[in-house]
């Protein structure tokens, strides 16, 4: 399998790390999205390119046949912090074409890179004790 990921990013401890721009072109060319956020993390904001696979990261272990060994992998979270040790699980279980994703799905949107947004889903509040969901605030 060729290394799309060569050339890529750079490599600290064993793991490749990507900018956005370059998972942009990774997958493009058949890399595979996998977002490791929990379904509730996810209900708001989604990452819109093809290719992508939601596998919570507390579903991982059960679901990893879901995960194609036989295309580059790049994982996916919110801020770039839950997906490294989730690589580096995955390569000792034979993925060998794996990489993160440098600041989750939070630098991704911050650099421009194509979101999709459920604004029902969106938190709204004062402070954290009164946060809501838009679509389910009341007149009362």
């Amino acid at each position: 399998m060729n290394n799309i990921f060569e050339n890529k990013g750079f490599l600290i401890n064993g793991i490749q790390h990507l900018s956005g721009s370059e998972a942009i072109q990774c997958i493009e060319q058949g890399a595979v999205l996998v977002d490791i956020r929990e379904f509730y993390d996810i209900s708001y904001k989604v990452f819109d390119v093809e290719n992508v696979l939601n596998i919570p990261k507390s579903e991982l272990e059960k679901n990893l046949s879901l995960i194609p060994k036989d295309k580059p992998v790049i994982i996916a979270d919110a801020f770039g912090i839950n997906s490294k040790p989730i690589v580096l699980k995955l390569k000792e279980s034979g993925f060998e074409n794996i990489a993160n994703l440098i600041g989750g799905i939070l630098e991704w949107e911050k650099d421009g890179f194509p979101v999709k947004k459920d604004f029902k889903g969106e938190l709204n509040g004062p402070c954290m004790c009164m946060l809501k969901t838009k679509g389910k605030l009341s007149n009362k």
